[in-house]
């Protein structure tokens, strides 16, 4: 048994890269508001903090139980390729646009294209990396 299991190193990255891009959005936002809102001790407003943890949350879901299971299958078998990894990363986004339509689906969308793409920069094409 390896000690840093595919799966792991695949949570690891992915993870870390959605905490990122919540805090990001989260400031963001808290920047482009008015100045009159009120902030707390981070400096987020309301809005802000209520983005953090629905993104934070959503996107964990997403990530544990839709991105990880397929892109670690596809790591394993030698074919994480781009246009497979930037596929699995964009469906969330286009399936909950074609329900719903594009309101917070280009949120997700841009997030689940960023995380497949730093995951799979991070992780490469296999375990070994020796066919990238």
């Amino acid at each position: 048994m390896q000690p840093y299991s595919p799966i792991n190193k695949v949570l690891t990255v992915a993870l870390s890269t959605l905490l990122t891009l919540t805090f990001a959005l989260a400031y963001s936002t808290s920047i482009l508001s008015p100045a009159t809102e009120q902030r707390n001790i981070i400096g987020l407003t309301d809005w802000s903090v209520g983005l953090l943890i629905a993104s934070s949350l959503i996107g964990a879901l997403l990530i544990i139980a839709y991105g990880t299971p397929i892109f670690v299958a596809l790591w394993l078998r030698n074919a994480a390729r781009w246009p497979y990894v930037l596929l699995l990363g964009a469906t969330p986004g286009l399936l909950i646009a074609s329900f719903f339509g594009w309101g917070y689906s280009y949120l997700i969308l841009g997030f689940g294209l960023a995380i497949a793409t730093v995951v799979r920069l991070v992780c490469g094409l296999c375990p070994t990396n020796s066919a990238d």
